[in-house]
């Protein structure tokens, strides 16, 4: 069992340093009365006083010494201090409504199904205004045109959806069988957002048809000059009689010496087109229709941007509005490389991740972070809880003001992937070797944009046409020393995909808060009577006078209880200010409260625990014990 000591270290506040307190006290009495009182002994009276008093000033001292959490907790019957006292946690006070730019992109960004949101200032508006030069009038059809202030354009990123995909592309895949070989379809649809507006819930498909190629009678199926792309025209037969047509562009990917151009052409016609008859015979059969999930990404997408208007009409300010909601379009970003990995390597393992990787690399996601994080950076509530309360993460403005880059270099591409050697190294014991003839492309909608770039390669429109890395249009040729390593991409494309899936965690913020504090009940306003620490002969302690007085007459025995009472009262001025003292802090609490029953500021007690007070003073009630 541990001893307890005193220590002989002076008190480091001057409120606890008894010593401190009694020279004060004898400096104060020296300057106002030193001519009348020279005796400054322990023997003195006033002196013995004095020291008690300073005494009490240091129980006083430690008390308010305490811990906040302590001098809170007041209530012992109510362990919550929030409760207690009126005051709120951190989330509950700090967050506000959006009033940046950034706040506005966090709050978009916080939505489960947004990966990234951009605001910019609004060019046009639903009326055009103009501002006669004239007459200084404003009209809607002459003169010079006027910016109308507090509008702003709204463009999302959709996250990846577990079974549509990719929401901000237009493009579908679809691995199909020709002659028992696997070819992968990439199928350019039309941009989601130009279909006509009935496209937004799901319609009644009767058929869907391919049309003969404009200037190939009987074909239904074009090859793409300077390509291996075929090109079709839809046609969707829906709702009775409605008819809607549009063109597609398909790149098939597979072993092409496996089978002939017309057997794949017809497998493609075969896995789009759906006969009315067959439709009416078996329903079902919609149910793996491209044109079908398409429809649903259309109504996907439009459900979210519905939910962030409504989301965004809740938050905005005075004066400022949103007038369009628009979602980002990709551009695919494919890599050509020779990668040489060790002997010993799983390819499968180091591929996918090298892909991963580049996928971050090309289309960087906003990061999420748990309290616990941000405050591991160093980074103090306030600035923490500023703008609005989100729900699945906290998100610094520092990624949200990194400048997007137009130009991907293929030195920093050859650097990330020598990069990744740490990681492979201590996850598979493994890594790469080298890697040659790197080679950067993009496309739009299937469609080669820049091919083959050797130094760098310039993106398209990229304030709307986002980079995306394309693993489909990718082509990694494996090298183990100076032997190529036969593979089978389609598993390494799905192991890149799970592993995707697994680095993407949602945060919940809901309970992600800092713990409430736990107070130790102190009983602050407690206050012990000084009179029970002065010596006994004094005569005010429980005791009263103490010995057998018999022997002084009567007029001198009540002179000596007179004496005493007239100390008594004389030392009620100072026990009263030590008493109220602890009475304010122990409602220090009630001072931050909101709820209305709070209606004072200053609080006081009743001397109860002084000996023999119902002696000195006139309104006491012994029958309650009390002068209240």
């Amino acid at each position: 069992m541990s001893q307890l000591t005193l220590s002989k270290k002076k008190p480091d506040q001057k409120s606890l340093d008894f010593e401190f307190l009694r020279s004060q006290a004898i400096q104060h009495i020296t300057e106002l009365a030193g001519k009348i009182w020279s005796n400054h002994n322990l023997s003195d009276a006033g002196i013995t006083t004095l020291e008690i008093l300073s005494y009490a000033i240091t129980d006083l001292g430690q008390r308010t010494k305490s811990s906040i959490p302590d001098m809170l907790h007041e209530n012992k019957d109510n362990p919550s201090l929030y409760e207690e006292s009126g005051l709120w946690q951190p989330h509950q006070i700090l967050p506000c409504h959006p009033t940046t730019v950034n706040d506005i992109r966090k709050l978009i960004i916080d939505h489960l199904k947004i990966k990234n949101a951009w605001v910019e200032i609004a060019t046009q508006s639903e009326l055009s205004l103009f501002l006669n030069p004239i007459s200084h009038e404003i009209n809607y059809s002459t003169g010079n045109p006027l910016a109308i202030k507090g509008l702003y354009d709204i463009l999302v990123e959709f996250e990846t959806d577990d079974e549509l995909e990719d929401l901000n592309s237009s493009i579908l895949k679809q691995i199909i069988d020709v002659t028992g070989s696997e070819v992968i379809l990439e199928l350019a649809f039309p941009v989601w957002d130009e279909m006509p507006e009935d496209w937004r819930s799901l319609i009644s498909i009767d058929e869907i048809q391919l049309l003969e190629v404009p200037g190939q009678p009987g074909e239904k199926l074009r090859l793409i000059p300077n390509s291996q792309d075929y090109f079709t025209v839809v046609e969707v037969s829906y709702a009775g009689s409605k008819k809607y047509k549009f063109g597609l562009r398909i790149k098939a990917s597979g072993s092409s010496d496996l089978y002939t151009p017309d057997e794949l052409k017809n497998a493609i016609i075969a896995e789009l087109e759906i006969d009315a008859a067959d439709i009416v015979t078996d329903p079902a059969i919609l149910e793996d229709s491209l044109v079908v999930k398409f429809n649903k990404k259309i109504e996907a997408a439009y459900s979210i941007i519905e939910e962030i208007r409504l989301l965004l009409n809740n938050h905005r300010s005075l004066s400022e509005d949103f007038f369009s909601f628009k979602a980002v379009r990709i551009q695919e970003i494919a890599i050509s490389a020779d990668i040489e990995i060790f002997a010993e390597s799983n390819k499968n393992d180091v591929i996918s991740e090298v892909l991963l990787a580049l996928d971050d690399f090309i289309s960087p996601r906003i990061n999420k972070y748990l309290l616990g994080e941000m405050l591991d950076k160093g980074l103090t509530l306030d600035r923490i809880y500023e703008g609005p309360l989100l729900a699945n993460g906290f998100i610094e403005d520092q990624e949200l003001n990194q400048q997007e880059t137009d130009t991907f270099y293929t030195s920093d591409v050859l650097k990330l992937i020598l990069d990744q050697n740490g990681l492979l190294q201590e996850k598979y014991n493994n890594g790469v070797v080298s890697v040659s003839n790197l080679l950067l492309s993009n496309y739009i909608n299937n469609q080669p944009l820049s091919v083959n770039n050797r130094n760098c390669l310039k993106l398209t429109q990229n304030k709307l046409y986002k980079p995306r890395l394309s693993v489909e249009k990718s082509r990694i040729r494996i090298m183990k020393g100076q032997k190529e390593v036969t593979n089978q991409y389609a598993d390494i494309i799905a192991l890149f995909y799970d592993m995707k899936d697994q680095s993407t965690e949602t945060i919940d913020l809901a309970d992600d808060h800092l713990p409430e504090p736990k107070g130790q009940y102190l009983n602050l306003a407690q206050y012990h009577s000084i009179q029970h620490d002065f010596p006994r002969n004094y005569g005010i302690g429980k005791a009263g006078i103490p010995g057998d007085i018999s022997h002084l007459s009567k007029e001198q025995g009540k002179v000596r209880k007179a004496q005493a009472k007239q100390l008594k009262a004389y030392l009620i001025v100072f026990e009263q200010m030590l008493a109220n003292y602890l009475a304010q802090l122990s409602n220090i609490g009630s001072l931050f409260s909101i709820f209305p029953e709070q209606n004072r500021t200053y609080y006081n007690q009743p001397l109860y625990s002084i000996p023999g007070i119902e002696d000195l003073l006139d309104a006491y009630n012994p029958a309650t014990e009390s002068w209240e």
